[in-house]
């Protein structure tokens, strides 16, 4: 039995493009830049220990990863490396006896057993050779003598460490004044890929020759598709082969840098199991985990048939998640008014429709609700004696969603699509869920976001004496401004909202008229009630100023003002000769940026609903109208939502559901080989239906209070005749 695991490129089944490979990456610094001298002083031997001596030398002393370092033995002489990238001119010399010249360089971030392009470009007139090493630490790994007079010389060599050092050296016995010009210095990974098998990409993995790979099938739940367990295999190891760690791009080495290969085990991965060439499972590989027991690799695999069944996916979502941003709009009555239209005009929103799902005169609606229970009969004050009155909007409309534009931004943020003749009837269509804020009395306020800069207008006016306070006039507008919330006879900002949130920078300036004698005066910037009373203070200041001089008083702060509640600049003066005054040189100011974005409709619509989980949601409509959810034969990621009726009264009416085969018919499917009835014994002799009870259904407790001896909707059955029965 021949058992075989296809593996495609994660770009296949439509998740992701095909890459494009990156160039591999130069793991050396850029060329032959920052060099040092290794030790001038010191003697290192000859052409055949040069190198080695050198490194000994280099690790005394300490060798910075990517940083070029210059040697040579005790006859020759070297020119320096020029210090900019991305070309250098380096000059290497050689020397009699045997001695010569090089630079050396300690790598980061290698690959252990990836392979990489040594690569020096230069003019080259060889007498004797250009020896190109790579160590590990003082331990030769690699060594090439190149004696071409070419002007590209490369050496391939596999990494042993993540910091290996490459060597080159330059040797020529006869002239010591012998130099040849190296350009550039680099070392480059070697991109490697699978062997590809097949034309779509997919490669065949190794397996253990006697792993076992256990699968679980689910039978077709084709009335509960949006919950069923989906087909997998139990867990099972791959060896780590060659082939496969190519595949999986070495992924247990955590040093290594990203290949063309860029096997990432957070995506998709389509899979196919074959056995003697036959398909038996199709679906997604999913890498769990990679072990390494005595220096054995192996990768923790499973195999599955869909990613994940649409009631995993909405689990751990709510309401809140959605975000209903788009729907904010001014809490006015025109607007509540407006949401009743079912042409012209509709709510005006304050935000672009970003989902592509609001419809202006559908979404969302205001209807006639009696929220609190609190509505007072008029008096005749306000309108017709006897009749309710409503004290402010919020007592009768609060915002309604339609349920058809919820399951359309449910499915939109998740994998999953739907086709439902249900959802898109037009009964559904009139479905809405209360979206009310709660039980506070007053909820969305009007939107409030602008700035209001007001300034003094240098008149001097003149401060109150002690206990009084005198209000700065802030009369003329600074800059730009929206003056809506801003009173220009009493000079205060006042809010007319509920949680108006404000940054407020100001300026106070007063100057004194005197001639002699110094003069007090307290300056303050309050927020206060709406009967004036002081409420917090931000900041004040009590300052002595000078004949002809001046006090200022000057800061930031932020606070939150409910309705009617003002902040205003405010000075006393201690003298009864009217000497302090507002500067006539330097203005005052109040400048205010504020927003009630905190408590506007879309941020209220979560208050009460945000945490209503979307799975439960949905089920609970599929629970309430009797509804099924079966897969699409044509897409496994979408659910068709119909009733009952649709999917088992079609057979016998000998039509499908939408052009779809998808009614059931499971007479043929009963195994009539064996057949065993049982009695049904455990039913009881007195049967009561009836619905739960609700205390807070007004015509339930109406009807239970009114009824002539049994509920609404009750009935009772009793089978006297079955004498074996008990109970109710």
């Amino acid at each position: 039995m021949s058992i075989q695991l296809q593996v495609f490129p994660q770009w296949f089944d439509g998740i992701l493009n095909p890459p494009t490979l990156p160039a591999p990456e130069e793991v050396t610094s850029p060329c032959a830049t920052n060099r040092t001298t290794a030790n001038s002083s010191l003697t290192l031997g000859t052409y055949s220990t040069l190198a080695v001596n050198a490194i000994n030398n280099r690790l005394a002393i300490g060798m910075t990863p990517l940083q070029w370092y210059g040697f040579y033995g005790p006859t020759s002489t070297i020119d320096s490396l020029a210090t900019s990238p991305p070309i250098v001119t380096t000059t290497l010399q050689g020397g009699t006896g045997g001695a010569g010249s090089g630079v050396m360089q300690k790598l980061q971030g290698l690959i252990v057993g990836q392979t990489y392009e040594f690569k020096i470009t230069g003019a080259f007139n060889f007498g004797s050779g250009l020896r190109m090493s790579v160590y590990e630490n003082n331990t030769l790994v690699f060594a090439s003598v190149a004696t071409t007079n070419v002007t590209t010389i490369t050496r391939d060599f596999t990494a042993t460490s993540v910091n290996n050092t490459i060597i080159m050296v330059y040797n020529v016995n006869v002239d010591p004044n012998d130099v040849k010009a190296i350009n550039c210095i680099s070392v480059k990974r070697k991109p490697t890929t699978p062997t590809l098998k097949t034309s779509n990409g997919s490669v065949i993995v190794d397996l253990y020759e006697d792993e076992d790979i256990p699968l679980t099938f689910s039978a077709d739940n084709f009335k509960n598709a949006a919950e069923s367990v989906q087909s997998y295999s139990k867990a099972f190891n791959l060896p780590a082969t060659k082939r496969n760690n190519k595949i999986f791009d070495n992924i247990f080495e955590i040093t290594r840098y990203v290949s063309g290969t860029n096997f990432n085990p957070l995506r998709r991965t389509h899979a196919t199991l074959k056995q003697d060439g036959i398909i038996i499972f199709e679906g997604f590989l999913r890498m769990l985990d990679i072990s390494e027991k005595d220096g054995e690799i192996s990768y923790n695999v499973n195999i599955y048939s869909e990613v994940t069944a649409l009631a995993d996916s909405l689990k751990d979502r709510t309401f809140s998640d959605l975000g209903f941003e788009e729907l904010e709009h001014d809490y006015t009555w025109t607007n509540i008014r407006n949401s009743w239209n079912t042409g012209g005009a509709g709510i005006t929103f304050t935000n672009s429709n970003t989902s592509g799902y609001r419809l202006s005169h559908r979404t969302l609606k205001y209807p006639f609700v009696d929220w609190n229970h609190q509505m007072p009969v008029d008096n005749g004050n306000y309108g017709t004696a006897g009749n309710p009155r409503l004290v402010n909007l919020e007592q009768a409309f609060r915002p309604w969603i339609n349920i058809p534009y919820l399951i359309s931004r449910i499915f939109q943020d998740s994998e999953f699509t739907y086709t439902s003749s249900v959802f898109d009837s037009n009964d559904w269509k009139h479905l809405y869920i209360d979206f009310n804020w709660g039980a506070e009395p007053t909820g969305a306020a009007p939107i409030r976001m602008d700035a209001c800069n007001r300034k003094s207008s240098l008149n001097a006016h003149i401060i109150a004496q002690h206990p009084s306070w005198s209000t700065i006039r802030l009369s003329q507008v600074n800059g730009t401004s929206n003056d809506d919330l801003w009173n220009n006879s009493l000079y205060r900002f006042v809010s007319d909202v509920n949680n108006l949130a404000v940054d407020v920078s100001y300026r106070i300036q007063l100057m004194s008229t005197a001639t002699i004698n110094n003069w007090s005066a307290t300056m303050r910037v309050c927020k206060f009630n709406q009967l004036g009373v002081v409420l917090e203070v931000f900041d004040e200041e009590r300052p002595e100023i000078s004949p002809g001089g001046s006090g200022t008083l000057i800061g930031t702060f932020s606070t939150v003002l409910q309705a009617n509640e003002y902040i205003a600049l405010e000075a006393t003066t201690y003298n009864s000769n009217s000497k302090i005054k507002e500067s006539d040189g330097t203005n005052s100011y109040l400048n205010v940026t504020y927003s009630n974005e905190a408590s506007q409709v879309y941020t209220l619509l979560d208050s009460a609903r945000a945490d209503i989980n979307q799975w439960q949601f949905l089920k609970g409509l599929m629970t309430m109208f009797n509804l099924v959810a079966i897969p699409d034969p044509d897409d496994p990621d979408n659910i068709i939502f119909e009733t009952y009726e649709e999917i088992f009264q079609n057979i016998s009416k000998g039509k499908t559901l939408s052009a779809r085969n998808i009614t059931k018919d499971w007479t043929d499917k009963i195994d009539e080989s064996t057949i065993k009835s049982e009695i049904l014994s455990d039913l009881s002799k007195n049967m009561v239906f009836r619905y739960a009870e609700d205390e807070d259904d007004a015509a339930f407790r109406i009807y239970k209070r009114d009824s002539a001896g049994f509920l609404y909707g009750s009935k009772e059955a009793t089978e006297p005749d079955l004498n074996l029965l008990s109970g109710t």
